[in-house]
């Protein structure tokens, strides 16, 4: 078999009118080029294509990823790969979950041996160095020519000298320099209360400058109510130096520290050895490289260099020496941080472990959970050997039920509590007129690939049609600079929702379209009917997966306005009853933050 992997058009047409025998490609990338491409071999007379989404269909490949991290989890004893995003299969680690599957099937097609010659359409170095592999192992010819552009070309030389490493580290010096003479700590060393571990940025702060935390404020506001003591603990996104000043500005009502303020020069110094230890040395991998008899042990080398190259695991592992340099300055009864499996929240309960320190570590499940996050995932018995707080409080019952149904988490250490970040609507469900529905409120997430495809999705749909109003409401931490420029919205009657108040926004919408949103959660609480426009993803981003009722699906933008007539035709009866299921629904997903419930922390 001849193996030829590319992503220049012209070579791969030179290649693709020389071929003798049986052939056939695969498409793995969706680059404007690359269609291009598609479409040239896709008039190329017996040449056969070989669809990756039959693949998706019928083989669950998620299953097998899960145990596969899972086993080299496992396998190793090195405290600082936790400090690696694949290690809790991150969201981070999505590229290198697909580098996977693609590199499957490829293997699967070279063993079957049924074609003469294999084309393989892809601008993915790692993925191709794997082929390479596989045509090695089974004896076959491989040739490769990869177009790089200025962007590649960069983060090539980051893949192979430590550039973003010493970066990060000079960075970190300054900020810890900023934090010591801005911010130095008041902290009493026996504080004896919580301390809550959170992330600032520019919009922890509401209008007025006054701390609002993303994540907390409302048990913030629950412990200040009941004189419960507490400090917080913040790693401080950009604009560093701004951030740092606004909180300053609120140490009368809230003792914030900054991550770096308790860190010694000498520790960051420390981390900054281990990563160039493990950019340069590598792990120790002996076992669980294989998926069936598939040696996957190329992409899995690539994407630890790439890990360890990058700025995240020196971030990462700084949390185990920001965590282990605080133990050291404050005492406390009580650890809580927003939990979602992520590799520096691993590196946080290692050093509270490793110092025995008396404290209970309590991780709050802030969001909602699709298939999609296979953070929330757990491989069988891999819970043994996990990382985990001593309690996961939810942000409601349905949550809880997911990791413990889906994510083999242990039982006993979950517990649905309230949910703090989202709009509770106790009142005012929306009663509007079915057959009078027009408004449609597209909700975005901070997924670029998603809001592209949306875009293009509702273009196509709404073309024809402007008798329905359109509103695409971005995500509010991700600034989303209009509709794409290939896309023409001029024939769709549609405008951009920069509302912060979700109420105003739900209070105008008719329908809510949604991909992965949790817009759609707090939209069915009201009353709204959601329509869930689904891509076809492997990894499925639904939070309401689970949900059939007042839920409505399209995967092509030609049936968008059927299913919009289904509703509008929808008798009031079954209409109200699909409503009030999917509000208990909704209800259970998201629990109010009474003081009963908050009591639970």
């Amino acid at each position: 078999m001849k193996i030829f992997f590319s992503n220049i058009p012209k070579k791969i047409e030179f290649f693709a009118r020389n071929l003798k025998g049986i052939s056939a490609y695969f498409i793995l990338s969706d680059s404007v080029n690359i269609k291009r491409i598609e479409s040239f071999l896709s008039n190329i007379k017996g040449l056969r294509c070989i669809d990756k989404n039959a693949f998706l269909k019928n083989y669950t490949f998620k299953a097998d990823y899960i145990e596969f991290i899972a086993r080299l989890n496992q396998a190793q004893e090195a405290f600082d790969w936790n400090a690696l995003n694949l290690s809790t299969k991150s969201r981070l680690s999505f590229d290198f979950y697909y580098r996977l599957f693609y590199a499957s099937i490829i293997k699967g097609v070279i063993d079957t041996g049924g074609y003469d010659n294999l084309i393989v359409v892809s601008d993915d170095y790692a993925l191709a160095q794997q082929v390479k592999m596989f045509s090695r192992q089974s004896g076959h010819s491989f040739n490769l020519a990869l177009r790089v552009s200025g962007k590649r070309y960069i983060s090539m030389l980051c893949f192979f000298l430590p550039v973003s490493v010493f970066f990060v580290f000079l960075r970190t010096l300054f900020y810890a320099f900023a934090a010591k003479i801005m911010l130095s700590p008041r902290v009493k060393r026996e504080h004896n209360g919580y301390l809550i571990k959170t992330l600032l940025s520019h919009y922890s702060f509401d209008t007025n400058g006054d701390f609002k935390d993303i994540y907390f404020h409302r048990l913030v506001n629950y412990f200040k109510k009941k004189q419960i003591n507490f400090i917080i603990d913040a790693t401080i996104f950009k604009p560093y130096l701004r951030n740092i000043i606004k909180v300053k500005r609120e140490r009368k009502n809230f003792i914030i520290i900054p991550r770096e303020a308790y860190l010694s020069y000498l520790d960051i110094i420390k981390c900054f050895l281990v990563s160039l230890r493990r950019f340069f040395g590598k792990f120790d991998i002996k076992s669980g490289l294989l998926i069936g008899n598939v040696d996957l042990s190329s992409l899995v080398a690539s994407e630890i260099q790439k890990e360890c190259a990058s700025k995240d695991f020196f971030l990462n592992l700084l949390e185990y020496y920001s965590m282990k340099s605080f133990i050291k300055n404050v005492k406390f009864n009580k650890v809580i941080y927003p939990f979602e499996h992520r590799s520096w929240e691993s590196m946080l309960i290692f050093a509270i472990r490793e110092a025995r320190f008396p404290s209970s570590v309590i991780g709050y499940q802030h969001t909602s959970i699709a298939p999609k996050h296979t953070n929330f995932i757990l491989g069988k018995n891999e819970w043994k050997n996990a990382i985990l707080p001593d309690r996961i409080i939810s942000m409601g019952k349905i949550t809880k039920g997911i990791m413990e149904n889906y994510g083999s988490f242990p039982p006993e250490i979950l517990e649905a509590g309230p949910a703090l970040r989202q709009e509770i609507v106790a009142e005012g469900v929306c009663q509007k007129d079915v057959s009078g529905m027009r408004n449609i409120l597209v909700a975005m997430t901070t997924d670029t690939d998603e809001y592209r495809k949306m875009m293009g999705f509702i273009k196509e749909a709404f073309s024809a049609d402007n008798y329905f109003k359109v509103r695409i409401r971005p995500h509010p931490l991700a600034y989303l600079e209009g509709a794409p420029k290939e896309y023409n919205f001029s024939s769709v009657n549609f405008e951009f929702d920069y509302d912060k108040n979700l109420v105003n926004s739900l209070s105008w919408a008719d329908i809510v379209f949604y991909c992965s949103s949790t817009v759609s959660i707090e939209a069915i609480q009201r009353g709204i009917p959601i329509v869930y426009v689904d891509f076809g993803e492997d990894l499925c981003p639904d939070p309401l997966f689970e949900l059939s009722d007042f839920k409505w699906r399209v995967s092509k933008p030609e049936k968008v306005l059927d299913a919009l007539t289904r509703i509008k035709q929808m008798p009031i009866e079954r209409f109200n009853l699909a409503k009030n299921k999917a509000r208990s629904y909704a209800c259970e997903y998201i629990y109010p933050s009474t003081e009963d419930n908050l009591a639970v922390f």
